[in-house]
């Protein structure tokens, strides 16, 4: 592949540091990405270039081996470089979606690497993040990730400083949770590098509304749905989510959430159609399925972590909830992982 012989110094460009040439990104697919999510990495790019009549941006994909790339919805994308490509982009983004774990390999993590020496920015959608933080480049950053994969991104980068929130831009580290986050986190880069006014007007042709900031969290918009109903049921829940791997006793949860727990069974029954403690354990049993599909902890130690004191007790509660052991649901995350796209 052709060399990058650049002379400015990476990440600098102009609307940066002065240099008069375009902001370089560069995207990594990783199968099993989103479509809707590089479309919306690429697409602001393109709008905020046609809206100024300027070429404020370009952009570059790239695969590990410079094939196409075959994302979530089966359609295969041309890339322009592979690994090995001398090319340096000012940003990196990392592009990745159902089963990031089989694309964690020695190759990409050291791509990743040297590209963070030279300068660039790095940053991950979606589960991309989770690639970020292996190869040690989230540690000691505030990061987010799709809220699915939170409790196995938690376990397995405890340095990283997990937020949840819609996306996270610390210093030279961009994250968000995918989907129509991603929209958020390039607006939010353009009115970086080139003023607000220009991404409210990339914002406005695509039809989007309020551009989201890290000040957003994911669970946002169900949270207040939710606080609308009952805001004490909402407390409740957060108490429950608090206290995973040392359950309260409901009697705890209720003088926490300060409503009898009378009354806590009613309204549980009333706004989400089950008791208190029927949802508390199904919190504990996603828990531990979310870290059961994303992490190779024991079983043992997963059964722990959500808060059950047997093995045989999170056993029969997990093939109660899901219709299969843990050991199984494992077995069947690790055969979906190998099996080809």
């Amino acid at each position: 592949m052709a060399k990058d012989d650049s002379s400015a110094p990476a990440g600098a460009a102009k609307g940066r540091n002065g240099y008069e040439r375009p902001t370089r990104f560069g995207v990594l697919l990783v199968p099993g990405y989103s479509m809707m999510t590089l479309a919306a990495i690429l697409d602001p790019l393109r709008q905020a270039n046609e809206q100024t009549g300027r070429k404020l941006y370009e952009w570059s994909l790239f695969s590990t081996d410079g094939a196409p790339v075959i994302c979530s919805s089966n359609v295969a994308v041309d890339v322009q470089y592979d690994l090995n490509a001398e090319v340096y982009p000012d940003i990196v983004l990392v592009c990745a979606g159902y089963h990031p774990q089989r694309n964690v390999n020695k190759s990409v993590l050291a791509w990743l690497r040297v590209r963070a020496r030279r300068g660039a920015v790095i940053g991950g959608t979606s589960t991309g993040s989770l690639i970020v933080a292996a190869a040690g480049l989230l540690d000691g950053y505030r990061a987010t990730i799709h809220w699915e994969n939170q409790a196995g991104f938690v376990e397995l980068f405890p340095n990283v400083i997990w937020t949840g929130n819609i996306l996270e831009i610390d210093r030279n580290r961009y994250t968000c949770s995918g989907g129509d986050a991603t929209l958020d986190l390039m607006l939010n880069i353009i009115a970086r590098d080139h003023g607000s006014y220009l991404a409210m007007i990339v914002s406005s042709e695509f039809q989007h509304g309020r551009i989201r900031t890290s000040s957003d969290n994911q669970s946002v918009a169900h949270r207040r749905l939710l606080k609308l109903k009952s805001a004490r049921v909402s407390a409740a829940i957060e108490i429950m989510e608090q206290y995973l791997e040392e359950p309260l006793t409901l009697e705890e949860v209720s003088e926490k959430a300060q409503v009898s727990r009378r009354q806590l069974e009613r309204l549980f029954r009333h706004h989400l159609g089950c008791s208190p403690g029927k949802y508390y354990l199904d919190l504990r049993l996603d828990f531990a399925r979310s870290l059961l599909l994303q992490t190779e902890k024991p079983v043992t130690d997963i059964a722990f972590a959500s808060g059950f004191v047997t093995l045989s007790h999170f056993s029969k509660s997990f093939r109660q909830r899901f219709g299969i052991s843990p050991r199984q649901e494992r077995l069947g995350a690790a055969d979906a992982i190998s099996a080809p796209l």
